[in-house]
């Protein structure tokens, strides 16, 4: 099936993954473009369902580049990253949320160390956002291992720690810029 590309006039788009058809909701069909919330950014697992950090009111330009790309490190990991033991050979772990608009983690050190991007968020936010980047990579280290089960990766000290890293930034942002979170309405049932 051929997917469509989206477009500012589609408000549907419907792709198939594994057999089932699954519908995807641009930003503006979920509403958010008829009330005074701007969509910042998405994350979303490998599936499709996820959530949709909005903002309101008006904010700067500058304001809402920094707070997109915040989003984005925090969100900046990679689908299908960790492999199982399956019953007919290595499975792809699928668990992790990743952002739309991502920040790779090789380009998050200049995003980080930009002036006005720490002006913006603070320091307090910008060493939360390293943590992120620092714990994903520990993280994403182990990803050359063949786990014997999903519980077992993500009961490892790396993963609770890159967990609890983007729990924290995530909160921290949402706290001071009282962005929102919304569900995407995506189902992967």
């Amino acid at each position: 099936m051929e997917v469509p590309a989206p477009s500012t006039h589609s408000a549907v788009c419907v792709a198939m993954k594994a057999g089932c058809a699954l519908l995807l909701l641009s930003v503006s069909a979920l509403g958010f473009a008829a009330n005074s919330a701007a969509a910042l950014n998405e994350v979303a697992s490998g599936c499709g369902d996820g959530w949709v950090f909005s903002l309101n009111g008006d904010r700067a330009e500058d304001q809402r580049n920094a707070l997109r790309n915040a989003i984005g490190i925090i969100y900046g990991g990679a689908h299908g990253m960790f492999r199982v033991v399956g019953t007919s050979g290595p499975a792809i772990l699928e668990f992790e949320e990743v952002a739309r608009d991502k920040v790779l983690d090789s380009d998050a050190p200049t995003i980080l160390s930009d002036q006005q991007f720490k002006a913006v968020l603070g320091e307090e936010i910008v060493a939360a956002l390293q943590a992120v980047v620092g714990s994903r990579t520990e993280f994403y280290g182990t990803s050359n291992v063949l786990w014997p089960s999903a519980e077992d990766l993500l009961q490892t000290t790396a993963a609770k720690r890159y967990f609890a890293a983007q729990e924290r930034a995530e909160s921290l942002l949402r706290r001071r810029f009282a962005i929102e979170k919304h569900e995407n309405d995506v189902d992967c049932r």
